[in-house]
C-alpha cells in the first residue's frame, strides 16, 4: 500500500493495539515515500526500517535524509553507493572491467555482469535513487523497466558449453537449437542474445582502439555500429555531415578556406532544428560582398529568409531508349520498301 491507503491503515492500526515503530516497504518501486512523513505525524512512532527488495537483505535502516531527497526527486546517491559498496564483488568487477578495456569481453563476463546488476536489485529502484531519473522512469513505463531479459539471458548463457561461451562465433542452427531447449527459450531469444552480445563486444573494441583520448575527440558515436550512429547507414557516405564555408574560388572544394558559416547534416529528419545551422550575421556579410552561394546553399538561404530562393530549374526530359528508336526506324525502312515494291 502507497500513499493514503498506508496512512489510514497505521492510523487503524495505532488505535487498535499501538505502534512502537514503523516498517517503511516497497521502497524500491515508483513510490517515493511521502507516505513517510504524515505516518509518522499520524501515529508518533519512529520509522525504524525500509525495504527495498523481497528478501530479508531488502531490509535497511531508515535516514530521513535519503527519503527526503527521494521526495524532491533528488534520488539517493549515497544509498545507492553504500548498497553498491555492500553487495558488489570488488575484485570480480575490476577484472570485468580490465577485460572490457582490453576488448576481451566473453558470455562468461556477460553472466557475470548481469549477476552483478541482480544484486543491486530491480532496474526500477536503482533509477529511484538517481537524481533526476523520476521522469525517465515514468517515460520507459515498467514493461521496459522489467529484468526478466537479463534472467532469460542467464539461462541461455548457462545452456551453452564452455567452448560456445568462449566463442560464440561457433554457434550455428544446431547449436541454437540445442541451447533454445534448453534453457526454456527460443531460437529467436538466442539469436537476439548473440547480436547484443555481438555489439557489445564491437563497442569494447573500438574503444580499446580509440583509447580515452579518441573517444573524448571523436564522441561516443564513434563506439556504435554503422547504421546507429558510427559510420551511418548503409550506402550512406563516409563523412554526412557537411561545413558550409566562404571560400575565395568559385569551387569551395579546390578554393582557398576563409571562414565557416554553418553547417549541413543530411542524417537528421527534414524538420529538425539541426539539420541546417547558419550563422546569420556573417553571411548576410559575405552576400553584401558579393559571394555567390551554390545552388544548395542557395536553397539553405532561401529557406531561412536570407536570400531569394533559387529559380527552379525545369530537368531537360529524356530521349527516348535506343532500343524504342532502332524499332521505329525498322518500321519506317519496311515501310518504305514496301512502298517502293
Amino acid at each position: 500500500m502507497t500513499g493514503q491507503d498506508a496512512v489510514n491503515t497505521a492510523k487503524a492500526f495505532n488505535e487498535a493495539v499501538g505502534v512502537t515503530g514503523v516498517v517503511m516497504t516497497r521502497m524500491d518501486g515508483d513510490s517515493r515515500g511521502g507516505a513517510a512523513l504524515s505516518m509518522r505525524a499520524i501515529t508518533g512512532a519512529p520509522i525504524k526500517l525500509i525495504g527495498t527488495g523481497e528478501k530479508l537483505d531488502g531490509l535497511d535502516e531508515f535516514y530521513p535524509e535519503r527519503v527526503a531527497g527521494r521526495i524532491l526527486g533528488l534520488g539517493d546517491i549515497a544509498g545507492l553507493v553504500e548498497k553498491a559498496a555492500d553487495t558488489l564483488d570488488q575484485e570480480e568487477g575490476e577484472r570485468l572491467a580490465q577485460k572490457m578495456m582490453a576488448g576481451k569481453f566473453d558470455l562468461d563476463d556477460y553472466a557475470s555482469q548481469i549477476r552483478q546488476i541482480n544484486k543491486l536489485g530491480s532496474i526500477s529502484g536503482i533509477l529511484g535513487m538517481l537524481p533526476g531519473m523520476g521522469k525517465v522512469k515514468e517515460a520507459l513505463g515498467d514493461k521496459d523497466l522489467d529484468t526478466s531479459i537479463l534472467k532469460k539471458h542467464l539461462a541461455i548463457i548457462s545452456s551453452m558449453t564452455k567452448a560456445e561461451r568462449k566463442k560464440p562465433a561457433i554457434i550455428k542452427a544446431s547449436r541454437k537449437k540445442r541451447i533454445a531447449a534448453g534453457s526454456g527459450s527460443t531460437v529467436q531469444d538466442v539469436n537476439k542474445l548473440l547480436k547484443q552480445f555481438d555489439m557489445m563486444s564491437s563497442m569494447m573494441k573500438r574503444f580499446n582502439k580509440l583509447g580515452l583520448k579518441g573517444l573524448m575527440r571523436q564522441g561516443m558515436s564513434a563506439l556504435m555500429p554503422k547504421g546507429m550512429g558510427g559510420g551511418g547507414p548503409p550506402g550512406a557516405k563516409k563523412r554526412p555531415y557537411y561545413h558550409i564555408v566562404v571560400a575565395d574560388s568559385r569551387s569551395p572544394r579546390d578554393g582557398r578556406f576563409i571562414e565557416k558559416v554553418g553547417a549541413y547534416n543530411p542524417m537528421l529528419p527534414s524538420d529538425h532544428a539541426e539539420r541546417v545551422r547558419l550563422t546569420e550575421e556573417r553571411i548576410k556579410h559575405w552576400l553584401s560582398e558579393g559571394a555567390q552561394p551554390t545552388d544548395r546553399v542557395a536553397r539553405f538561404l532561401g529557406n531561412a529568409g536570407l536570400a531569394p530562393k533559387p529559380a527552379y530549374r525545369e530537368q531537360p526530359k529524356k530521349s527516348a531508349p535506343k532500343k524504342k528508336a532502332q524499332a521505329r526506324a525498322a518500321e519506317a525502312a519496311k515501310a518504305a520498301e514496301a512502298a517502293a515494291a
